[in-house]
């Protein structure tokens, strides 16, 4: 997409610079109005669907996610106003999620005075669960533009979010699909469950967390002008500042929990970039 912009703005780059003499130009004028939207995907896979004991990711080498699949998505319309030249107010509705499914796994194998006890193979399976999050929000930004050296094709800029989000996290149990069979014993007819190789969500057991979540989050970013009245900007996350409240509902058990967080974040992630296309008129 980069590559793209380039290649759209190069015949008019030379032309498009301050002149002499002038102190300024603005990327953007005051007036200006804009409509845009950003969004991100990313997906991660670790071990696989015959993963062993002790494959996958480990945490103190005791402690593995033998087999795990997490996806994330996001989606953000705005609609942006120049109150002033290269400041503008933005507008924001957000929809962002996750899927995630994983088997948690003890490994001991590391543990050698273990060893004589375990057999040196201690592997347990843990438990394994999948978890969704649904989350829908509204923001509002200060954003302020800088031209690069004086180009009116590229220019950096910086912003100040405030925004507000609800959320629902659903996670329930995955357990083995078993089949029950008669076998002959000495002591006569007994069944067993076999498995069948399927799974399936215990959803008799599922955990219901609902919540929101206030703060303030700092980014920065570049925009690229394609023409006139458009551009393609790419922004990362800085810093950020949130409070979040759940509460939540276990089916299995009728419990009740509240959790709240206070959370003072340094979230420099280039995992986390958004693209964006922005229409201005």
């Amino acid at each position: 997409m980069l590559l793209i912009s380039a290649a759209a703005g190069a015949q008019g780059l030379l032309g498009r610079y301050s002149e002499p003499g002038v102190e300024k130009v603005p990327f953007i004028t005051k007036g200006n109005k804009a409509v845009g939207i950003s969004g991100g995907y990313r997906s991660y896979s670790i071990g696989g669907e015959n993963a062993e004991m002790g494959d996958g990711f480990a945490f103190l080498t005791i402690l593995n996610i033998g087999d795990g699949h997490f996806d994330s998505y996001s989606v953000s319309p705005s609609f942006s106003y120049f109150v002033a030249d290269d400041l503008a107010l933005d507008f924001r509705l957000e929809y962002s999620g996750y899927s995630l499914e994983s088997d948690l796994k003890l490994d001991l194998r590391s543990l050698e005075f273990l060893d004589d006890l375990f057999g040196g193979s201690a592997n347990y399976k843990i438990a394994s669960r999948y978890m969704r999050k649904d989350s829908w929000g509204l923001s509002m930004a200060l954003k302020k533009y800088q031209s690069f050296f004086g180009s009116k094709t590229f220019a950096v800029f910086g912003e100040m979010r405030m925004f507000g989000e609800l959320y629902n996290i659903v996670s329930c149990p995955i357990q083995d699909v078993m089949v029950i069979e008669t076998v002959e014993t000495e002591d006569g007819e007994e069944e067993i469950e076999i498995p069948t190789g399927e799974t399936r969500h215990a959803t008799e057991k599922e955990r219901n967390n609902k919540g929101y979540e206030v703060g303030v989050r700092l980014a920065g970013g570049l925009a690229v002008k394609l023409r006139d009245n458009s551009a393609l900007t790419v922004s990362f996350p800085l810093v950020g500042v949130t409070y979040s409240y759940s509460k939540q509902h276990k089916n299995d058990t009728d419990n009740n929990a509240h959790f709240s967080k206070f959370n003072l974040s340094r979230d420099i992630d280039f995992l986390a970039i958004q693209v964006g296309y922005v229409r201005y008129f």
